[in-house]
């Protein structure tokens, strides 16, 4: 029997055990999809794009189904629910957080806002969502639940480049998973305004070398499997609370690696985090047999 513990106490439990240079640090351990934080529950009113209205307008009613454009009733934040389009759409939408915000799956490229006041993010794989929002980015999902969760790739600009982080009624910490294609560019981040939340990321890496035909994956000369996931305007490393990698070892099997402070120290269960710039990335070492892990932030990512 797996004992499931919600992310605030599995963060205690085991940063407790071992800690880096202010990151905590996770024992390999078994485990499956389960044990990574969840999807977006969201919760507020759905509105779906069907584009029947003949322009590209978020306020054109007959671009939703139902023909209701978005609207914030009870001050519970509009879903905004983007299947298989590729639309740019104009104009604002009202504040989508408190159980709103976007999802966007299937064969989907989407460019929309989430308001002045951002909710939660879902960006299903082989999607594309870029967005933006005005002042703040809240988390209000349940326990065990990412407020972020992007298998495809979030283009998130913020606003003056500065990610922050709502701290209002009903706000909680920020939990953002990055799947195993996942990627997130925060290009013009250089600051992150957390008003006392934190900010908590989990990644899904592959060991194998046959992976380098998915998204995000080059070989360098010295045969480094480099694996991109996420993207800023300046190194944001210090910003993180908590970092916890999952390496796949086979169909929903992963293990959670531990955080090493050395190349020397690396082993098969561990990675090292090595701030460089402005980017985020993680490279295997040599070999097609080698079964460590590098994270690097770096400067400049191809």
């Amino acid at each position: 029997m797996r004992l499931h513990l919600p992310p605030r106490l599995r963060f205690a439990l085991i940063a407790s055990l071992i800690s880096f240079t202010g990151f905590s640090s996770f024992s390999a351990r078994a485990a499956t999809s389960a044990d990574f934080w969840q999807a977006p529950a969201f919760g507020g009113t759905e509105f779906t794009w069907t584009g029947g209205g003949g322009d590209n307008a978020l306020g054109t009613a007959g671009n939703w189904a139902g023909d209701a454009a978005p609207a914030r009733p009870g001050d519970t934040g509009p879903h905004l629910i983007f299947n298989n389009v590729d639309v740019n759409v104009t104009g604002a939408p009202p504040s989508t957080s408190d159980q709103g915000g976007i999802s966007v799956t299937g064969d989907s490229n989407v460019t929309v806002g989430l308001g002045p006041y951002a909710g939660s993010i879902f960006v299903g794989s082989g999607s594309t969502l870029s967005t933006s929002f005005g002042t703040q980015i809240k988390n209000s999902e349940a326990e065990g639940h990412a407020n972020v969760y992007v298998e495809g790739t979030l283009n998130l600009t913020t606003p003056s480049g500065n990610l922050n982080l709502d701290n209002g009624p009903g706000a909680g910490n920020h939990y953002w998973h990055i799947g195993l294609n996942g990627l997130v560019n925060l290009a013009n981040t250089s600051t992150v305004t957390k008003n006392g939340k934190t900010w908590n990321v989990e990644v899904v890496v592959a060991n194998s070398m046959e992976d380098t035909s998915l998204t995000n994956r080059t070989l360098t000369t010295d045969m480094v499997l480099t694996r991109k996931f996420m993207t800023a305007g300046a190194d944001l490393g210090s910003s993180l609370d908590n970092l916890l990698i999952w390496k796949q070892t086979g169909e929903d099997a992963y293990e959670a690696l531990t955080q090493v402070d050395s190349v020397d120290q690396l082993g098969a269960g561990d990675f090292l985090l090595v701030s460089t710039g402005s980017g985020m990335s993680c490279s295997k070492g040599a070999g097609y047999a080698a079964e460590t892990l590098i994270w690097i932030r770096v400067r400049h990512l191809e």
